[in-house]
């Protein structure tokens, strides 16, 4: 653990760089600790699993909606679809269970 000494000024200009990254910033001179509490708590989050795959269609964004993909799926499987998306076959079911409200709802 590093100690700080709150008397030498290079030592908060150290601290303050170490601390941005959590959202924090001290300022002696007006005697005030600034807090960006929605990084700080996007900090303490779990963040566990993987993250939302982007859509890509031949290497390209593909925006695709969820009547476009139940249209395809009467001539294709849903793991070729899946795998032109790059997404899972899990993945894939899951986003169209997720977009259940609408055929034109982007996956």
């Amino acid at each position: 653990m590093k100690k700080f000494s709150l008397n030498e000024e290079n030592k908060i200009d150290e601290l303050n760089e170490l601390l941005e990254g959590f959202g924090v910033q001290i300022d002696l001179q007006a005697q005030n600790v600034y807090v960006d509490e929605e990084r700080l708590k996007r900090m303490r989050k779990r963040n566990a699993g993987r993250h939302y795959a982007i859509l890509r269609e031949n290497g390209f964004l593909a925006h695709i909606t969820k009547g476009q993909v139940r249209e395809r799926m009467k001539s294709q499987k849903a793991e070729e679809i899946a795998r032109e998306l790059g997404i899972s076959r899990r993945t894939l079911f899951r986003r169209l269970k997720e977009a259940r409200s609408d055929e034109d709802e982007l996956l």
